[in-house]
Order: C-alpha cells, then structure tokens, then sequence
C-alpha cells in the first residue's frame, strides 16, 4: 500500500492479510477502479512497523455516484484516456533506454577511430 498500487483482479480470488480487497457491491468494478486511482492510499495507511490500513477507513469512504450511463461513459472515456498514457509511457520509455545508450554508443565508435 505505501507504493499506492491497485488492480483489478480478472477472476475470483482470495486473498491473505497482507493485501486489501474490494468488492464492489451494485456500482461498475472499473468506477470503484479508477476512482480508487485518486486515492493515496499512503494517507490512510498506518505505517507503525507493519503498514496497515483498517476496514473502517475505507469502508466508510464516499464514492461519487452520478446515475449508471454516465459511470459508465466517463469510465469508458477514463479507460481510453489511461491506455493513452500508457502508450505514452512506453513510447517515452523506450526513448529514455535509447538515449542513456548513446554515451556508450559514442565511447565505441570514437575508440573504433570512426570519430
């Protein structure tokens, strides 16, 4: 939790104490989901010797609830919008990898008496 990551499981599961579950009851998995990605879950973790965040505190969390059309379409638009980013990401990541190549890259052609 003190790394704020969050997942929809794809098929039924259980799960031990050391990770926290929600399930959705009468509202879209993917609202709860990406509302959720709004959460730092940093702030309502209790980070004594084992990080810790307590049902009460979640449980007692207000989720907006505009009528089901328009969760759904906002969640729609959202999701296009997030795999946008991550297109983004992998594209940039890529870059990023080329570029920190390129003194090595130069190092070798210059000691190759190509430069």
């Amino acid at each position: 939790m003190l790394t704020n990551k969050k997942r929809v499981l794809g098929v039924e599961a259980t799960f031990d104490n050391n990770v926290m579950g929600i399930v959705p009851k009468g509202v879209e998995c993917d609202w709860v989901y990406l509302w959720m990605l709004t959460v730092d879950l940093r702030d309502l973790a209790n980070t004594q010797a084992l990080p810790s965040i307590r049902q009460t505190q979640v449980g007692g969390m207000q989720i907006p609830l505009p009528p089901v059309q328009q969760r759904r379409e906002i969640a729609a638009q959202l999701s296009e919008q997030m795999a946008g980013v991550d297109r983004l990401r992998k594209s940039l990541e890529e870059q990023l990898a080329e570029i920190k190549a390129l003194p090595a890259a130069l190092l070798r052609r210059t000691f190759a008496g190509e430069l």
